[in-house]
């Protein structure tokens, strides 16, 4: 029955992706949420398993594309470094900006951004 329900959730991640272009976070993130929410030891960090479950499989799927585009000669470094140097000045941004937040005891833009406590809300109404 579990391996029924897994690979149901599995044709509804690749149904959502085809149809709309997402799907991997939007059906996955609350799935394994679920699975990790039932088992004792994880429930504590269910969210952040789950989110950090999809966020790896994201990281490898992009390198993969990555590399096959590089390989195939796709990839223009005119096009690339100003893309890297506009997502590394972001990321800086908000590194200082959390840092600084965190040294006045506040909670920080990027706690605000991921809002754990939401998202807990959010899923756990959306199951029960």
């Amino acid at each position: 029955m579990n391996e029924l329900i897994i690979a149901l959730a599995g044709l509804i991640t690749g149904m959502t992706t085809v149809l709309f272009g997402f799907g991997g976070g939007f059906v996955v993130v609350p799935f394994v949420y679920q699975l990790f929410l039932r088992q004792p030891s994880l429930a504590d960090h269910a969210l952040h398993c789950a989110v950090a479950t999809s966020t790896a499989v994201m990281v490898f799927n992009a390198g993969w594309a990555t590399y096959k585009h590089y390989r195939a000669g796709n990839l223009s470094a005119s096009l690339l470094l100003p893309l890297c140097s506009f997502i590394g000045g972001g990321c800086c941004y908000w590194l200082a900006a959390d840092r600084e937040a965190t040294r006045r005891d506040r909670k920080g833009p990027v706690y605000s951004l991921y809002a754990d406590h939401h998202w807990r809300l959010f899923i756990q109404s959306s199951f029960s």
